[in-house]
């Protein structure tokens, strides 16, 4: 009997008023098996009864003048009820452990360390153009590759290394110490000038100031000498010459872009796409297309299991390679990264700009001219060894 009360599921009920035999009686006549009858006094009782059978005996009991009502609810009918109320608790718990698992194997944080003087940005674009992005599995790094493109970026980084640790990746950087400032070198040396300069300030620690302020020098002009002999002495004296020399610097890039250029252009095949975002992690419908480009437009948001879930409906537009006539916005965009990019390589990363000029001229034959011009302040000078003998 046990078992089959417990398959079937029961519940424990508490009949009261004046009238509880004839309820019991009542419920009996209807069919409604009681069992585990216990009289408390003359007016109350409890008893099982099957549990769906509850609401037709609240109503037997209404009619005979008594109050009948839930105690306890067992059975399977009970687990299943529980099992229900937090099937939706499991599926969220489910969900967090997935999405921690994903993201645990994604790029969340990327942190760049040593930059003293080359600037941070320039070492983000490089890492950029070497695949490095927040969202990016883990196992798609090409370290090898990143380090090349680190150390090819600036000639004063003499070591560079990419560290995960988790979901951080870190960029090390070690640069170079200026041959101007190298301290463990003590052989006899000079200070020139590297570039074509008006000096600004000149302050030399060793040896000897040869320029002064407001004085214009041309690339491998003496500017602090190591040799400081006394005038009249017999024998040679000679230091290596160390100071700090600021100047201004004038640069000029040019650069041309011809009038026609093999881009991406739409073929006309097109298919709809869905986006699903959910805790951090984007879903995007597998698209057939080699190259392509989106367009998304309307979008709704659903809760599944009480999770906010984004759908954005859009399109994906096939893409092929093919020859199109630039207009002058995308020739001038065009013209404007290569100067940049001249920029990066030749200017100092801490080199201050105080004036920068590009023109943009369209020349007979339809290529565009664009002409950079920039004025920097930096720190200059490169040294050069003394022959002694």
């Amino acid at each position: 009997m046990k078992q089959w009360k417990f398959l079937s599921g029961y519940v424990r009920i508490g009949i009261r008023g004046t009238r509880v035999e004839r309820t019991v009686n009542a419920l009996i006549a209807e069919g409604i098996a009681v069992h585990d009858i216990i009289k408390l006094d003359g007016r109350s009782l409890t008893a099982y009864i099957r549990t769906k059978k509850l609401p037709v005996a609240k109503e037997i009991a209404e009619d005979c003048g008594c109050e009948l009502k839930l105690i306890a609810e067992t059975g399977l009918t009970k687990a299943k009820h529980l099992v229900l109320s937090r099937l939706s608790l499991f599926v969220t718990l489910m969900l967090g452990l997935t999405v921690l698992l994903i993201m645990s194997r994604l790029v969340l944080f990327i942190e760049i360390d040593g930059c003293d003087v080359i600037d941070r940005e320039n070492v983000s674009t490089v890492l950029a153009e070497s695949g490095i992005h927040i969202g990016m599995h883990l196992h798609d790094i090409d370290y090898l590759l990143v380090r090349e493109n680190l150390l090819r970026m600036d000639e004063r980084i003499c070591y560079a290394d990419i560290r995960p640790n988790g979901v951080l990746v870190k960029v090390v950087i070690r640069e170079a110490n200026s041959i101007v400032d190298k301290d463990d070198d003590t052989n006899p040396a000079s200070i020139y000038a590297d570039k074509d300069c008006t000096i600004i300030s000149i302050v030399a620690e060793d040896g000897r100031a040869l320029v002064t302020k407001g004085q214009t020098v041309k690339r491998g002009t003496l500017l602090i000498s190591g040799d400081i002999t006394p005038e009249g002495s017999e024998s040679n004296v000679f230091v290596r010459a160390k100071g700090e020399i600021i100047a201004e610097v004038a640069y000029r890039f040019t650069s041309v872009v011809e009038p026609m250029a093999t881009k991406l252009i739409r073929t006309g095949n097109s298919l709809t796409i869905n986006r699903i975002e959910a805790l951090f992690v984007s879903v995007t419908s597998s698209i057939p297309y080699r190259d392509y480009e989106q367009e998304f437009g309307s979008q709704r948001v659903l809760t599944p299991a009480g999770i906010p879930v984004t759908v954005t409906e859009g399109t994906a537009y096939e893409l092929i390679p093919g020859e199109a006539k630039l207009s002058r916005d995308e020739m001038e965009q065009q013209a404007s990264f290569l100067l940049e990019e001249k920029l990066k390589r030749v200017v100092p990363g801490d080199a201050r700009i105080t004036a920068k000029k590009t023109e943009y001229i369209i020349q007979d034959d339809g290529t565009m001219l664009a002409i950079m011009n920039i004025i920097t302040i930096e720190s200059i000078g490169c040294a050069r060894c003394i022959q002694t003998e």
